[in-house]
């Protein structure tokens, strides 16, 4: 009996090695996967995060954070706060190109992400990385571990679709039109026609190709295409409220999950309350 006291005494914990990738210069995306991470080094992780918001938080121990903020200014250059009208729409889609070229570079050409680089095959035992952006799979590719992809948000269409999960203009409008519901009157089934048939050639012939161009002139000529990468991810998670949901059926490695950001809400002071 004291030898199996004494055996669990003992026992030991063991913590992965996570990079996890989230460069996208926005805070309100940057507040879900902060949160992720956050909680994964609480619960003795080793966690790599990149982020143009580095948290300052005491309770961090074991993790590193490498700050790409110059992503701003690029953010800001092209000036991709979209507004939910098609012309903002058009306009954010043939400029999509050059920013991420930029985008993608700037992240690359820094001295602690090449660094990373570097390392030895064996160095991560796990990858997040957020989905809308498939060129930082090529870490997969480098460390041969399995990746899980976030959204802030739910997905748009192009990722819906090389994830095989149905999509359909009406019954599930894309995200980038801001509508809750499936579509009644015809003005706004003409305009999520017009957005569907316009958004998936310009990421099928466009988009992904540029992410496949650049990615392969810092991961090898030898990485999967970028939507062939997608068959590599081991889960998608996206942030998504059930009850403002599409309902669309998801393929079994594509879950919604919502609210992982927000804390416990904490009861009102006593000399406050009525």
């Amino acid at each position: 009996m004291k030898l199996l006291v004494v055996a669990f005494m003992f026992s030991a914990v063991n913590g992965a090695k996570i990079l996890s990738i989230f460069p996208f210069p926005s805070i309100s995306h940057q507040f879900v996967f902060r949160a992720i991470v956050k909680e994964l080094a609480l619960r003795g992780h080793e966690v790599t995060f990149i982020t143009p918001n580095p948290m300052k938080d005491e309770e961090l121990k074991n993790i590193t954070q490498i700050d790409v903020s110059a992503a701003y200014k690029i953010f800001d250059e092209f000036d991709m706060k979209t507004a939910f009208n098609l012309t903002s729409i058009i306009n954010w889609m043939t400029s999509s190109d050059e920013f991420w070229v930029r985008f993608m570079s700037m992240g690359m050409d820094q001295e602690l992400i090449n660094n990373i680089l570097n390392k030895p095959e064996n160095s991560f035992d796990l990858i997040i990385a957020e989905v809308a952006n498939p060129f930082f799979f090529g870490f997969q590719h480098k460390f041969k571990v399995p990746l899980i992809a976030v959204s802030s948000c739910a997905l748009i269409t192009p990722i819906h679709e090389v994830m095989g999960n149905p999509v359909h203009p009406v019954l599930y409008p894309d995200i980038i039109l801001g509508y809750l519901n499936p579509l009644t009157d015809l003005s706004s089934k003409i305009k999520s026609f017009f957005v569907y048939y316009l958004f998936i050639p310009v990421f099928n012939f466009l988009v992904f190709p540029t992410f496949d161009k650049v990615a392969r002139s810092y991961f090898g000529e030898d990485i999967p295409h970028m939507v062939d990468a997608f068959k590599n991810v081991s889960l998608v998670i996206g942030n998504v409220n059930p009850i403002l949901s599409h309902r669309r059926p998801l393929a079994p490695n594509v879950i919604e999950v919502w609210n992982i950001h927000l804390k416990e809400p904490q009861a009102l002071p006593t000399h406050i309350r009525m």
